[in-house]
């Protein structure tokens, strides 16, 4: 939980100076009560959370301290004594990877090193310097120390098309991402090792019973730690959709009664689904429709993009021109200590990318899924192809580079070690800023579990709705956002219209979101108006408009994430942070 960083240089007086500006920028970002860490020529930092929960540290002294950032379950226990644990088990080599869960980055004190490592999936974002003398959980305190921040422009177009950016690289040429296929070592210098977490072994699908087994016993073991660290203290939504249901039932299983909370006007499906549940379950409901929190006049609108700003390290996937409603109920969540909990990543039962089964080229698919930009919206510096061959390069690199076309089981690993870990990681890692929080769905173990599951038994959701229904029979008798309960098959025509785009070819599919966004009216209503941007951007967009043509962008959640990188590199050449 919280943050760190590390600050590796030979001489102390640029190792206090570097020192002191990511201290700056994480002080600035609200972290407080540092617990100091020195080892050779490295100094650094923990923080505890924004909610005010201390660091976690393992050590009496400076130069012997081990720490966590994020949330790490360690042999069934959290917090000083998972991480003291993780210390005295930690061999000459890798952790013991079976053992941990969560979503965190742990610094090991031992060995006369530091060793640093993430989750095996990476779901925790840790930043460096282009040198590697800076590392921090923060994109921003990285910023803080970078004398120069060159605009990445595929980066910049994954962002704003996509909601994140992918692999190493982010929206800045100086600073770069680790991932959960390696870890760090510092002795006299910083070195990257990598290590690969083998998830799949073969293309051969187990049986259903087989598979459901499974998954069963890599999900079961994951909450029963959930519940020896956590008991109730858990917050965890319930909605229409089979994630929320999923994680609902293993938490029911564990004998943990959560807070229970659903995002939605009252008019809204999944509103509707969840209150029938909790009223048929004797459950209290928090209804939360975000549409309804007070929006900040202009004058103060200035203020509430800031801390947005900050609280979320400039660069959440929805964007930080909102109304401050998603950083209070962030904290709401993790009210008391609670555990935040999120579905997210339970697609890794299901079809995800709406394909058929069959063998399909990298460029395929992105073409099927990664097609959510309209080229017209971009300037002479969006040359289609070439960021198309990048999304794919990428993927390749993240699965070991296998053969081309990719096997039915490589693409169904795409989801877990790609999305999930650079679309849901960004979030994740928001959510630890603040408090403890865990997307328990996905881990390594669960998605070996899910790898051979047959695309036949993951389609309209199938295989997830019996895996509920296994584990808590009274929940999948309750209907889903599209009407049916889940011990029944999805209405005839949700199943016509999921087939109808399997089948569709993915050369078809890259155009749906351009023909899509051209028919769309523009909407800059609200906190997206000219008056309210313009209370704290420059209209002419001075550094993105190198990018795209504003004007073009009808779609409001590209506008807000293009106004939120337009907002980063203004206050990085202003000094702001």
């Amino acid at each position: 939980m919280g943050a760190f960083f590390l600050v590796t240089c030979d001489d102390p007086a640029e190792r206090t100076r570097l020192a002191g500006l990511v201290h700056g920028s994480l002080s600035q970002q609200g972290f407080v009560s540092p617990v100091h860490i020195e080892h050779r020529n490295t100094a650094g930092a923990v923080y505890g959370t924004l909610d005010g929960q201390p660091a976690t540290v393992a050590g009496e002294t400076d130069t012997a301290r081990s720490f966590c950032s994020g949330t790490l379950i360690y042999r069934g226990a959290t917090g000083a004594s998972a991480l003291q644990s993780l210390h005295d088990d930690l061999t000459d080599g890798e952790p013991d990877w079976p053992r941990l869960h969560g979503s965190f980055c742990a610094v090991i004190n031992k060995h006369d090193r530091l060793t640093l490592f993430t989750d095996r999936v990476g779901t925790y974002r840790v930043y460096l310097s282009q040198d590697g003398s800076v590392i921090s959980s923060s994109f921003l305190a990285v910023l803080a120390a970078t004398p120069q921040a060159t605009p990445a422009a595929q980066q910049i177009y994954e962002f704003v098309f996509q909601g994140a950016f992918y692999g190493d690289a982010t929206v800045v040429d100086e600073i770069s991402m680790l991932d959960g296929d390696s870890l760090v070592r510092i002795e006299d210098g910083v070195r990257v090792i990598p290590v690969r977490h083998a998830v799949a072994d073969d293309d051969d699908p187990i049986d259903r019973v087989q598979s459901k087994q499974n998954c069963l016993a890599a999900l079961r073991d994951v909450f029963a730690a959930i519940k020896s660290c956590y008991g109730n203290a858990v917050d965890t939504a319930l909605s229409g959709g089979y994630d929320s249901r999923l994680v609902f039932a293993l938490l029911r299983e564990q004998g943990i009664d959560p807070r229970l909370h659903v995002y939605g006007s009252a008019s809204d499906p999944d509103v509707s689904a969840a209150k029938t549940i909790a009223a048929g379950e004797g459950l209290a409901l928090n209804v939360i429709d975000k549409s309804t929190f007070a929006s900040p006049s202009a004058e103060d609108f200035a203020a509430v993009v800031r801390q947005n700003h900050l609280t979320f390290d400039g660069l959440p996937a929805d964007g930080i021109f909102e109304s401050g409603a998603d950083r209070e109920t962030r904290f709401d969540r993790s009210a008391g200590g609670a555990l935040m909990l999120n579905g997210g990543g339970g697609e890794i039962f299901r079809n995800f990318f709406y394909l058929p089964d069959r063998p399909f080229t990298t460029r395929q698919l992105v073409h099927a899924f990664y097609n959510r930009y309209d080229p017209g919206t971009a300037t002479e510096a969006f040359r289609e192809d070439t960021y198309l061959e990048r999304l794919a390069d990428k993927i390749r690199t993240v699965l070991g580079a296998p053969a081309e076309p990719l096997s039915r089981r490589h693409i169904e690993l795409v989801y877990p070690l790609f999305r999930c870990r650079y679309w849901m990681g960004r979030n994740n890692s928001v959510n630890n800023r603040i408090g403890a929080a865990m997307t328990p769905l996905v881990t390594v173990d669960t998605v070996r579990a899910a790898a051979p599951i047959a695309i036949a038994h993951k389609n309209d959701g199938a295989f997830e709705a019996e895996l509920i229904a296994d584990i808590d029979t009274r929940l999948a008798e309750y209907p889903t956002d599209t009407g049916n309960a889940l011990n029944q098959a999805p209405p005839l025509g949700h199943r016509i219209a999921s087939w109808t785009v399997r089948m569709r070819p993915p050369f078809l599919r890259k155009y749906s979101f351009r023909i899509q966004h051209r028919r769309m009216q523009k909407d800059r209503s609200g906190v997206l108006s000219d008056r309210f941007v313009g209370r704290v951007l420059d209209l002419s967009f001075p550094h993105m408009s190198a990018f795209f043509h504003t004007d073009k962008i009808m779609s409001r959640e590209q506008y807000n994430r293009l106004c939120t990188l337009e907002y980063l590199f203004a206050q990085f050449r202003t000094g702001g942070g």
